[in-house]
């Protein structure tokens, strides 16, 4: 599974566990909602540290792959290629 989809994953399970520990306290359903997100984003920061650092990683491995791509396509452009022309 893709690092950014299991990330999303792990943080709405724990808004849906955090908010199933806020639901019986005697408050209106914004309350809820709201200490369930603040909650469960600050319990985030650190139960999914080496997920998050997972998707960072990813991230900038698609990066530097993209422009490692554009740099090789621009020089083609170019003609600074040094592979002969298909033809």
């Amino acid at each position: 599974m893709k690092p950014f989809i299991q990330y999303n994953l792990l943080r709405l399970g724990l808004f849906a566990i955090a908010l199933g520990l806020v639901w019986f306290l005697p408050l209106g359903l914004l309350a809820q909602l709201m200490l369930a997100i603040v909650a469960s984003g600050v319990a985030s920061l650190f139960l999914l540290k080496r997920v998050r650092d997972r998707v960072a990683e990813d991230l900038s491995t698609g990066v530097q792959r993209r422009r490692a791509e554009r740099d090789r396509l621009r020089s083609a452009l170019a003609g600074d290629d040094e592979r002969p022309p298909v033809e």
